[in-house]
């Protein structure tokens, strides 16, 4: 319930100021200098980079211009033990501090969140140098300006190019005194001048002059607040080193952490070969600062002036008599870069990072007490780095040991990243990195700190602890490794963890704690942060029980006495100042959290209650009533509140835990008022219904006869019969009939059901079915009518479908038996005979089959075509009753020579129009009337 009152804002800014990081680090600040562009040349200032190596954790790093709100913020991500680049070309117009003598917005801050090493990379073909940027060690208030003064910057560049210097603020209203030791752009040699900075803000000043005698070593800066300077030298040549020009330059670091011992080791300086491999340039601090290099004392310097000494490949052991800067030129060939070389003095690392920029040779000088030459890793590899490269430095007393080694780029590609590791041994290591045909890249990646401690706590004088809280002591001794430490405070506390943390710190925690930090030959530093922690106040929130809705909140809090700081906070913006505090008609929605906090002396206790307002149930109610009697009662609610328990009473003794009721065959003992009682968490409510009840009608309908399929329609006979008003109705088979006229002929045979229901004008309505079955009549067929010679039988071929009881045939004239099916008929006369059939259910059905008599027909044998008007045509007689009959002549050879369908045509013994010859012919007639089968044939004889 208590929260610390601690800023990591605040801690992170004394970060900030702390000298005991190795170059490697977390916060960088840089300001990039101007460098000339030729675009007739690939000597120039582009293309431009920041090269970043993680360490052994992933880093996401952030690039941002403090001072300049529309540069774009850069995030990017490097995986640990791995190397990133990031091209800042497109924006070097953002990036390059110029023009000289203005207040500008360049400055970087870039962020990671581990550990990593970081350098500016100018990677111009024929004019590269890095920036090897150095965390907090870069930032101060009081700095020498150190400088070369043996080459000149070059008077063919296009256009001319400079040395300077160049600042960037880290923090608001930053006086900055500026006093150059010679003239630069807009000041005079030796004048004072202030300008004020904020936070990213930058300024350059340029030299006036391009010799190397006008350079501006000893120029000295001093602020208010902490800085970081960048020296540049731009396209030096000269100084005897053939034709070349390169860029050379540095993030330099405060007097405070320059020193008096330093080692030099050879670069590759040869163009000409009578010319020194490399160049020291000493620059003094202080006044009757004695020089030796080896042993021997060369010179002595009073502040600001500087001492220059080539070396040929030598090793030099430097000691001065007060803290200098030494500033080391070097390279390959003629080309060139200058690196600012660490002091000695507990300084070193155990793990540097560098990037491999392009595929030019690179050598790596490292320096590492005797003893660390064999316990070098190089990307986790043992061999590369070994005992049997490193010598003794000379005139070190046996105490440090040198190497100067080739990376190929199978052990390093370009653009990989080198983690270099010593696992007992702090060590300093340079790059020299590049060729003599196109320009030098020179810089140190290790640290140039002296060890120091600093500790701090986050309960202070400023910001008191809280009783409770976990008390964190920290001691920041940046990147440097190998450190033991040993705390001791009040309470008899001890630790030997760098931040130890005591968990639920009390007020007998007050008081100085001081840590021990020790850097094995090294040295000790001790120091002290005294802890505050205040009593905390009890945050102590009455309990209450749930309550309905309508009721007072009542919120109260523990009194803690005077000097205190109630606040309450909770539902719906609920906010109040008091101790003790109400809110009257509380709503359900008012439920929740409700959060007290009590400060007293800066220290704040929390507590929460938790307020529960439930709900009324809700007892509104819904029937169907009035009813009819006999219909189904349905009661229901509406409620939606969770966990209601229901409580129903009502006549006839009714009772139901139900939300909803319902009853079957409503009747007048149901009828009246029905109560719900509905209960939830504590919550109660009532209601009350009255259900009334409808007299339905009583109706008559009595059951029906069946019916032939063939009846008459009759009256459906069915009434209400208590003399209740009202209108009816009657339904066949569920179909509304418009009258009470039943007809059978109107449907199927089968069971059909009659509804009649009568509908009163009260509502309520009443019905009553009966069956009635349409009975099927018999299906006859008497047969096809039928022709028959006089004097014949025929019988009477009948087929009846279904069961029935008698059969008889009318009129009962000249058959065998009229009550069979088929009986046998021998009419003298054409007649027509009826069949009724009766079913075993007294239905009836009739049909008729028509007997044609004729006479027997006469066929003559011969016949007199001769026109004499007598027996001219062959006449048959009684073929008129044969409209269908077929009639066809043959001669003796077969040849048809009369044929005709019909029987209106008759013979005239012609053949296409002309007389037939005497001669006997052949006939065959066909009656085709259905009963007589076998055609009639014989001969016939035309007689002349």
């Amino acid at each position: 319930m208590k929260k610390m009152l601690y800023s990591f804002l605040v801690l992170f800014t004394l970060l900030q100021g702390i000298q005991v990081s190795a170059q490697t680090d977390t916060s960088f600040w840089f300001v990039a200098p101007e460098v000339t562009f030729n675009n007739n040349s690939a000597h120039g200032d582009r293309p431009i980079y920041l090269r970043f190596t993680a360490l052994n954790e992933d880093a996401i790093i952030t690039i941002t211009q403090p001072a300049n709100a529309a540069f774009t913020p850069i995030t990017i991500s490097v995986a640990a033990n791995t190397a990133q680049s990031y091209d800042l070309t497109s924006r070097i117009e953002l990036i390059e501090n110029k023009p000289a003598d203005q207040i500008l917005n360049f400055g970087l801050h870039i962020r990671s969140t581990k550990f990593i090493t970081a350098y500016y990379e100018t990677a111009s073909v024929n004019n590269p140098e890095i920036f090897a940027l150095k965390g907090r060690n870069a930032l101060g208030t009081n700095f020498f300006v150190p400088a070369q003064n043996l080459m000149s910057n070059s008077v063919f560049a296009n256009p001319l190019s400079f040395s300077g210097f160049d600042i960037v603020a880290t923090e608001d209203a930053t006086s900055v005194t500026i006093t150059p030791t010679n003239n630069i752009v807009g000041h005079a040699t030796g004048v004072p001048f202030t300008i004020t900075l904020n936070k990213g803000e930058t300024y350059s000043a340029i030299a006036s002059s391009h010799l190397a005698a006008n350079h501006l070593m000893g120029s000295t800066i001093t602020s208010t607040k902490p800085i970081a300077v960048t020296i540049k030298d731009d396209s030096i040549s000269g100084g005897g080193y053939g034709g070349c020009s390169d860029l050379a330059g540095e993030q330099i670091v405060p007097i405070t952490l320059v020193g008096k011992k330093y080692i030099s080791l050879p670069g590759y300086l040869n163009n000409p070969n009578t010319q020194p491999t490399d160049q020291v340039f000493i620059m003094a601090t202080e006044d009757n600062t004695t020089v030796s290099f080896n042993g021997v004392v060369l010179t002595t310097l009073n502040k600001g002036e500087t001492y220059r000494k080539g070396s040929f490949n030598e090793v030099f052991y430097i000691e001065t008599s007060k803290p200098v800067y030494v500033l080391h030129l070097s390279g390959f060939g003629c080309e060139v870069g200058t690196a600012l070389l660490p002091q000695l003095d507990c300084s070193g690392s155990r793990t540097v990072g560098f990037t491999r920029s392009v595929a030019s040779p690179l050598y790596v000088n490292i320096l590492v007490q005797t003893g660390g030459e064999n316990n070098f890793t190089f990307n986790g590899n043992n061999t590369i780095i070994n005992a049997s490269q490193f010598a003794d430095v000379p005139f070190s007393g046996g105490i440090w040991k040198y190497a100067r080694i080739q990376i190929s780029t199978s052990q390093l590609s370009a653009g990989a990243g080198a983690i270099v590791k010593n696992s007992s041994t702090d060590f300093h290591l340079s790059i020299i990195h590049g060729d003599a045909a196109t320009g030098c890249r020179y810089g140190y990646f290790s640290g140039f700190n002296r060890f120091d401690a600093v500790s701090f706590s986050n309960a202070t004088n400023n910001n008191p602890g809280c009783s409770g809280d976990s008390l964190k002591l920290f001691c920041d001794v940046g990147a440097t490794e190998g450190i033991v430490f040993s705390w001791s405070g009040p309470n008899g506390f001890t630790s030997s963890l760098q931040n130890p943390v005591i968990p639920n710190a009390q007020t007998f925690h007050n008081g100085l704690y001081t840590v021990t930090a020790s850097k094995i030959s090294c040295n000790t530093v001790v120091v002290n942060t005294n802890v505050i922690i205040n009593q905390s106040p009890l945050a102590i929130a009455n309990n209450i029980n749930p309550i309905c809705e309508n009721q007072t909140i009542q919120l109260a809090a523990s009194n803690q006495g005077n000097g205190v700081i109630y606040k309450w906070n909770g539902v719906a913006g609920y906010t109040s100042n008091n101790q003790i505090d109400s809110i009257v008609n509380a709503t359900p929605n008012l439920s929740g959290n409700y959060f007290l906090s009590v400060t007293k002396n800066g220290c704040t206790a929390k507590d929460t209650l938790v307020v529960v307002v439930n709900a009324f149930p809700s007892v509104q109610i819904n029937s169907n009533s009035p009813l009819c009697r006999l219909q189904q009662l349905q009661i229901t609610n509406n409620n939606t509140v969770a966990n209601t328990t229901y409580s129903w009473v009502g006549p006839n003794a009714f009772t139901s835990n139900l939300q909803n009721i319902s009853i079957a065959n409503f009747s007048s003992i149901h009828a009246g008022n029905y109560t719900l009682t509905a209960t939830s968490n504590g919550c109660l409510k009532t209601n009350t219904i009255n259900i009334v009840l409808k007299e339905i009608p009583e109706i008559q309908f009595n059951a029906l006869n069946n019916v032939c399929a063939d009846a008459a329609p009759f009256v459906i006979n069915a009434s209400e019969t208590s003399g209740i008003m009202g209108n009816d109705a009657f339904a066949v088979d569920g179909n509304i009939l418009t009258t009470n006229i039943f007809t059978a002929t109107s449907y199927s045979t089968g069971l059909h059901t009659v509804k009649y229901t009568f509908n009163a004008a009260n509502g309520c309505s009443i019905s009553k079915e009966q069956p009635i079955a349409i009975l099927a009549l018999p299906v006859i067929d008497a047969g096809a009518n039928k022709i028959i010679f006089k004097g014949n039988t025929v019988a009477l071929n009948t087929s009846i479908i279904g069961a029935y009881s008698s059969i008889l045939w009318t009129p009962n004239i000249e058959l065998n038996d009229a009550t069979i099916i088929s009986p046998n008929a021998t009419p003298s006369q054409s007649r027509t005979y009826k069949i009724e059939v009766t079913t075993l259910d007294n239905c009836k059905n009739t049909d008729t089959v028509f007997i044609k008599v004729i006479n027997s027909l006469i066929i003559p044998n011969s016949f007199s075509p001769n026109g004499d008007g007598i027996n001219d045509k062959w006449i048959i007689s009684g073929i008129d009753a044969f409209s269908g009959c077929d009639i066809q002549i043959y001669d003796r050879g077969g040849r048809i020579v009369f044929k005709n369908r019909g029987n209106t045509i008759l013979w005239d013994g012609t053949y296409n129009g002309k007389p037939l010859p005497v001669a006997t012919y052949y006939y065959i007639v066909s009656l085709n009337d259905g009963f007589i089968k076998e055609p009639f044939a014989g001969a016939i004889t035309i007689i002349r």
